[in-house]
């Protein structure tokens, strides 16, 4: 079988990482609207600091009007934008438990590692719902 992609901007950006922050946006609108918590939220946004430093968030909560969840998601190489996002959380001011970098296939086991050595949280596929739902429980 051979598959050819059209060149549109929109289907490229979809299957070159938007695909997952979909996912990972649905499951979150879902799981909040379940468990009735009060949650404002926004996905593929850009911030500009005042130094013209440019960011683009994959997905950002607000839990209970309180509690900022930041989460980039990587479905590739992830290594390369520790530091980035390690930076952007200080600077932001945001816990390292509410800032999390969902990375697509890596084992709870990394996930657990990648977390003590770094100074942002690490989440996968499978167990980023449990995060959210401990912090939202907070």
């Amino acid at each position: 079988m051979h598959l050819t992609l059209q060149t549109m901007p929109a289907i490229v950006g979809f299957f070159n990482g938007e695909w997952l922050e979909w996912y990972v946006f649905m499951k979150l609108l879902k799981h909040f609207y379940e468990s009735k918590r009060l949650f404002s939220c926004l996905r593929s946004f850009n911030i500009q600091f005042a130094n013209e430093d440019k960011y683009e968030v994959d997905v950002f909560f607000l839990i209970n009007s309180r509690i900022p969840v930041f989460i980039e998601c990587k479905s590739g190489e992830f290594r390369p934008f520790i530091e980035k996002y390690s930076k952007m959380r200080r600077r932001l001011d945001i816990e390292k438990e509410n800032f999390l970098l969902l990375v697509l296939g890596v084992s709870d086991e990394q996930v657990l590692g990648l977390t003590k050595m770094y100074d942002i949280t690490f989440v996968n596929e499978s167990n980023f719902i449990q995060h959210i739902a401990r912090l939202a429980a907070q």
